[in-house]
């Protein structure tokens, strides 16, 4: 029950930090006076910046895990070389 709450809560917060930004990019669009076009390419250009944050952020963990699994090999290896 509490993984499920959390989960919701995670979910909530995401939704609602999606929407500030969608409504600071709009006031900011307004402010400026800029054409309401403007506003969808704020939009695309920081959704695009944030799925390549998740993309270099998903290489980085598992270039991290590689190298966990390179070092369990190699004290393995160690370790076998030091028994026999």
């Amino acid at each position: 029950m509490k993984n499920i709450l959390v989960k919701i809560l995670k979910v909530t917060l995401v939704v609602f930090a999606v929407l500030l930004l969608v409504l600071l990019v709009l006031g900011l669009v307004l402010w400026m006076d800029w054409p309401w076009w403007a506003a969808v390419a704020l939009l695309l250009i920081l959704a695009g910046l944030a799925l390549g944050a998740l993309f270099v952020r998903r290489i980085m963990v598992r270039r991290r895990e590689q190298r966990f699994v390179q070092q369990v090999i190699e004290q393995d290896e160690a370790r076998i070389k030091a028994f026999s």
